[in-house]
């Protein structure tokens, strides 16, 4: 087998009756293009896919997860992506996450690496960017924490440093893991888009973009794998309890001024 058919037309012949229609026609192949109707894909991590890959023609659908996801970092096409990737795992197909890694290698090659780097930053190096704050950081995170600290203080590598270890990540439950997810998701949407609008900007809409945000350019590794790979999770937030803490914390005078 050397070429398979992806995208939403492979998602159109496994779910027939649940899916859009496709608007175009996406092929990966070792192959030379030979349609002009092809949008032709090829980066050699992709003969993985070929590999275990069980259809004939179509991309298998645990596959076709473990594909959009690999490219999930980046936004490009991103909320069409994260439509299709909420649908598969929701129809209980999971990714596979040896060729996942094998993907994203791939991915850099062809697209960069966009998201922030941690090596060699403190915390106060790595939030000196473009980002206009009212309030600092941290108190931020504080003001919102579930608990009596922010679920990221348990991970960190050192107290002075934005670097957190996997292994203590892995040594949470899975609920607070989601929630310490949630946590930064709260802060970048309070920071971006509730806090400069006065709270005119749409919570449910604030909370997306920064999810967005943290997916593409503010998280990688095993983090960013993480929130993918449990994107049923995290996509849709109904708890707005975040915000009342914040705003607690701004009547009693908690939050410095950055």
């Amino acid at each position: 087998m050397n070429k398979l058919i992806i995208g939403s037309t492979a998602l159109k012949h496994w779910f027939p009756t649940e899916v859009r229609e496709p608007k175009d026609f996406d092929l990966i192949s070792s192959e030379p293009k030979m349609e002009q109707a092809e949008q032709h894909y090829w980066i050699d991590e992709f003969q993985g896919l070929l590999q275990a890959n069980k259809d004939s023609q179509y991309i298998d659908p645990d596959l076709l997860l473990t594909l959009k996801s690999s490219h999930f970092g980046w936004d490009i096409h991103w909320q069409k992506t994260a439509n299709d990737i909420l649908f598969l795992k929701r129809k209980g197909f999971r990714m596979n996450k040896d060729l996942y890694k094998s993907l994203v290698k791939g991915w850099i090659k062809v697209h960069g690496e966009k998201w922030a780097k941690l090596q060699d930053k403190d915390a106060d190096k790595f939030f000196a960017d473009a980002v206009k704050r009212k309030y600092v950081h941290d108190d931020i995170h504080d003001a919102v924490a579930v608990y009596d600290k922010p679920l990221y203080t348990l991970i960190k590598e050192r107290e002075d440093s934005v670097k957190c270890l996997k292994d203590k990540f892995n040594q949470l439950n899975f609920n607070d893991q989601v929630l310490l997810v949630k946590e930064e998701v709260w802060v970048t949407a309070l920071e971006r888009y509730l806090i400069p609008s006065n709270f005119t900007f749409g919570d449910k809409l604030a909370y997306n973009k920064s999810l967005k945000k943290l997916t593409t350019t503010m998280s990688s590794g095993w983090f960013k794998e993480f929130i993918i790979d449990n994107f049923d999770h995290l996509y849709y937030c109904k708890d707005r309890s975040y915000i009342e803490r914040f705003k607690q914390a701004e009547r009693q005078n908690k939050l410095k001024l950055a």
